[in-house]
């Protein structure tokens, strides 16, 4: 499966003799058992796609450690690499409508997979508040640990709903898809780290300790806050799709 990257500049052209790409890093998930790149590359006139195994001389991938422990982060770097015409996708300097495409759908699925885990983790809170005694009393039957739990329930019911509002609308191809995907990404994205936060109360010290799963959660839901673009650059990019 191919791996999907950002976008370096390029130092060259298809034609000319030099090399395209030289001395960029830029980061994939899991590039390091992909055996294929798709890469975005910024030209003086626009956005060109290239799909390069990962064979291709002057390429290489390393493992980087990172936040989430259950997705591995590669750097991967391009150094002197030449390229002909079969690696191009589509005219030059004209992949914006397919970058864009391809936005809306990392974006939509990456927030989907966001409001599972979230889904995961409110439910393992509930259970534990049910099952933890303390003062004679589950610690769920406490008004303040009641409030929160609705609080958190109320921001998960809603990442549900908007995910499955943009998945509709990313599929069905329809005018406001860019923006539906920007605004739930932002906003999953956001109620899933309060969310965390939240939850890591109610666990109290255990939440802290490596031995329990909390923290792999936790983890999972920051890092896929940032991933393929920030709450803060979702929100930019609805505030540029509606001309603001």
């Amino acid at each position: 499966m191919p791996a999907f990257t950002s976008a370096p500049r390029r130092s060259g052209s298809r034609s000319s003799p030099g090399p395209p790409f030289d001395h960029n890093q830029i980061h994939a998930l899991e590039a390091q058992s992909a055996q294929w790149l798709l890469l975005t590359a910024a030209g003086p006139e626009g956005l060109t796609q290239f799909l390069l195994p990962t064979g291709t001389p002057g390429l290489t991938v390393e493992v980087l450690s990172g936040l989430d422990l259950s997705r591995r982060l590669c750097e991967v770097r391009l150094d002197d690499v030449l390229l002909d015409e079969s690696a191009l996708l589509g005219p030059p300097d004209a992949a914006a409508d397919a970058v864009g495409t391809q936005l809306q759908l990392a974006g939509v699925l990456s927030a989907a997979e966001t409001a599972g885990a979230m889904q995961y983790l409110f439910d393992l809170t509930v259970q534990y508040c049910k099952d933890r005694i303390a003062f004679g009393r589950p610690i769920g039957s406490f008004q303040a640990i009641k409030h929160q739990l609705a609080d958190s329930s109320l921001a998960l019911e809603m990442s549900h709903a908007v995910v499955s509002a943009a998945a509709r609308a990313v599929q069905e191809n329809s005018a406001g898809a860019a923006h539906a995907a920007s605004m739930t990404k932002a906003f999953v994205s956001d109620a899933a780290v309060e969310l965390a936060h939240n939850c890591w109360q109610h666990f109290g010290g255990i939440a802290y300790t490596w031995e329990h799963d909390f923290h792999f959660y936790l983890r999972h839901l920051t890092a896929d806050a940032s991933l393929y673009g920030s709450p803060t650059w979702h929100r930019e990019r609805v505030c540029q799709l509606a001309g603001l």
